[in-house]
């Protein structure tokens, strides 16, 4: 599988912990990229191929944790769950992953 950008939601039940943008094969190693950069803030991880048509808007996301409200602020908008995203619930230990 080639390489791509993945879109990374970081969540709880609560409130929402961030987000990032990673170059990987698949939404598994994007998010064992995202941990081991230390952009992992723990809770649920909802993760998305970011269409070819939003990479270059993306990029102000990659490799970076980026908070909800920057997000909110520079235009972003909270988005419906998608079926197409990987969710991984509680992901704090990545061992499954790796």
């Amino acid at each position: 599988m080639s390489e791509r950008f993945w879109y990374i939601s970081f969540a709880t039940r609560y409130r929402p912990l961030g987000a990032t943008v990673v170059y990987a094969a698949s939404a598994e190693a994007a998010l064992v990229k995202a941990t081991k950069f230390g952009l992992n803030p723990g809770g649920e991880a909802a993760i998305l191929p970011v269409p070819d048509a939003r990479v270059t808007e993306a990029m102000v996301m990659l490799n970076r944790l980026v908070s909800a409200d920057e997000i909110l602020n520079n235009g972003g908008h909270q988005a419906p769950a998608r079926p197409d995203a990987v969710v991984v619930p509680q992901h704090n230990n990545l061992r499954r992953l790796q």
